[in-house]
């Protein structure tokens, strides 16, 4: 029975995301570019400055020439929803990137005015020892590793997407490069 809720809602949020892309599509036939906006919007969703993601949407399509709806659409990764999960991966990974590969201790290196922000974070959620640079580190690393990590496959969703939808895939200087190198 369970199994068979979760089956039905993976369904339905499967062919959401497919229904997304080919509205995504129907702006822009150009797959690279979508992955690409995609990406960047990825990119935008897990770097570590709160409350800027939106404002960074608009600066980052205007100033790249992306497509704006499809940066949008990757940077709503982290919502209200999802802030803590994608915020504490960060974390997670810059204590690991600090601890493990530059064998430093982050607390240590916390500037002063972090013990005004420990202090409440350990009295209301009994956390000890909250690094600054574990988050800032962190969510920057995480936000280039999720974004080209999903460049390849989105560009790779988004081509057969456009194929399927349109026949062929706009031509762009990349698919032009691509086309030639292979000859």
């Amino acid at each position: 029975m369970i199994f068979r809720v979760m089956l039905r809602s993976t369904k339905k949020v499967f062919t959401y995301f497919i229904s997304l892309g080919e509205k995504l599509i129907l702006k822009e036939r150009s797959a690279q570019k979508l992955a690409l906006s995609v990406s960047v919007g990825l990119f935008i969703a897990f770097l570590p400055f709160l409350f800027t993601h939106t404002l960074m949407v608009f600066v980052f399509s205007w100033l790249f020439s992306l497509n704006l709806p499809a940066v949008f659409v990757g940077a709503v990764v982290n919502n209200p929803w999802t802030i803590v999960p994608c915020h504490m991966a960060g974390y997670f990974v810059g204590e690991f990137f600090l601890r493990t590969v530059c064998r430093l201790d982050p607390m240590t290196l916390n500037p002063s005015w972090m013990v005004f922000l420990n202090d409440p974070i350990e009295r209301v959620a009994g956390i000890q020892g909250v690094s600054f640079w574990s988050f800032m580190i962190g969510g920057h690393l995480l936000a280039v590793g999720v974004s080209v990590i999903m460049y390849p496959l989105l560009k790779m969703i988004f081509k057969y997407l456009c194929i399927k939808k349109y026949g062929v895939v706009k031509n762009t200087v990349m698919t032009k490069y691509e086309d030639s190198s292979s000859k």
